[in-house]
């Protein structure tokens, strides 16, 4: 069994069930157009991930995954990430400190659910989940926006 497309749907539905998570759009892939949004998060998808934006491709970043070479007999593993981009932005650049706030403690709610279970309730019990991140902050005449391209790293062993 492949386990990205099982942490990606599992982060779809545990995001919003996280506390201070009220009001963050969650989308499965690619943002929709939307511009009355003011904090999202895209799972499963990235603009600026390794691979994406005006850094790579071009077409946005997923992630990735492959399979480890176990030592024992029959165990299989695979290594993956599934990358993600939360934004947090409005209009005044005065705020640009509140949005960083707002959107830490989102990754925060998150680092903890992680934290507390490493399996994410859906892989099997061996495994393990971490998350890391690359900042993005911008400001300018029309406001500010935090943005964080997270990796959530996961190992499966099966």
């Amino acid at each position: 069994m492949i386990w990205w497309p099982v942490v990606k749907q599992r982060l779809v539905v545990l995001l919003p069930t996280l506390e201070d998570w009220e009001g963050v759009v969650v989308y499965n892939g690619a943002a929709k157009e939307d511009r009355g949004v003011k904090q999202w998060i895209t799972v499963g998808w990235s603009q600026y991930g390794p691979q994406g934006g005006s850094r790579g491709s071009g077409f946005g970043d997923s992630g990735s995954w492959s399979n480890v070479e176990e030592t024992i007999s029959d165990a299989r593993s695979e290594a993956g990430t599934v990358l993600c981009e939360l934004v947090v932005w409005g209009g005044d650049e005065s705020l640009a400190a509140t949005y960083e706030a707002r959107a830490f403690a989102l990754v925060n709610s998150l680092d903890a659910a992680i934290r507390a279970d490493e399996t994410l309730g859906v892989l099997p019990y061996t495994s393990t989940t971490d998350l890391g991140a690359e900042v993005i902050t911008a400001q300018d005449k029309a406001g500010a926006q935090q943005r964080l391209i997270l990796s959530v790293n996961y190992t499966a062993r099966s």
